[in-house]
């Protein structure tokens, strides 16, 4: 069994990143506010 979590965004900065070229438009993508995961794995 393993669980797994993470956190990312913890101060809830706003900012900008740019978009990779080969993604075919130009522009911005914003970051997102606070957000988290929790993954449980179970094998059998």
């Amino acid at each position: 069994m393993k669980l797994e979590k993470a956190m990312n965004n913890r101060s809830n900065d706003v900012y900008f990143t740019r978009r990779a070229t080969g993604y075919g438009e130009h522009g911005i993508i914003t970051a997102l506010k606070i957000n988290y995961y929790v993954s449980l794995e179970i094998k059998i």
